[in-house]
């Protein structure tokens, strides 16, 4: 039954009684609602959550986010991805940082740059290689300039033989110097992560020939 079923009462376009007690009845014909507090059917709510949940499909055993429309984060980050492995998945910092070498630049420092440590020393230089002629491991350097906040990623000295070794320093302003690489002559040390300072330090390469020994280049591969 409804008020329409009683002409004798006033036909009113809805109810505001203080309280109302269902008594574990339907109300029925309930429009769909306009205003904040307005009565909500089932169809309207049953509407608006199926445009919540279609944001969300299941693949296979997951449940995943889909949207045709943009998603701002509202300056909000997005934590704990795994890296990724397919062309257009999202990619953490990580990832980026190690895998950036596409932009690494190589500062090389040619043979004609080096002098030895000892100016007593026989040695001599051609256009392609700096040797090594005084009959035993003798040190030569050469100051380099390396762009400033650059990162140092890997240091390699280039020559005829593996038993030589190359070192780049970084040097303080009294003189004090500290090995930022160090290896064997034609293997690279990788892996490195020194930010160039060129306000604190200089910055040297050195390498250390046997007798008869040549170098041809000194590289710095920089981030």
């Amino acid at each position: 039954m409804a008020l329409k079923d009683f002409p004798g009462l006033p036909q009113l376009d809805h109810i505001s009684p203080l309280s109302t007690d269902a008594n574990i009845k339907k109300m029925v014909n309930v429009e769909d609602p306009e205003e904040f507090n307005d009565t909500a059917n089932k169809g309207y709510v049953d509407d608006q959550i199926a445009g919540v949940t279609s944001l969300w499909e299941i693949d296979g055993t997951e449940t995943q986010l889909k949207t045709a429309d943009e998603i701002d984060m509202q300056t909000k980050k997005i934590i704990n991805l795994v890296d990724p492995t397919s062309d257009q998945e999202a990619a953490t910092k990580k990832y980026v940082d190690d895998n950036i070498g596409g932009t690494a630049t190589t500062v090389n420092i040619n043979q004609a740059a080096f002098t030895p440590e000892d100016p007593t020393i026989t040695w001599s230089k051609t256009e392609q290689w700096l040797i090594n002629n005084d009959g035993g491991n003798e040190k030569f350097a050469a100051s380099i300039q390396l762009p400033n906040g650059s990162t140092i990623s890997s240091v390699e000295g280039e020559g005829d033989t593996s038993s030589d070794v190359f070192t780049l320093y970084k040097v303080e302003n009294d003189g004090t110097a500290t090995s930022v690489a160090f290896g064997n002559i034609n293997t690279p040390e990788t892996g490195l992560s020194e930010v160039v300072d060129n306000t604190t330090y200089s910055y040297q390469a050195a390498v250390r020939l046997g007798n008869g020994k040549k170098l041809y280049n000194f590289k710095v591969i920089l981030t």
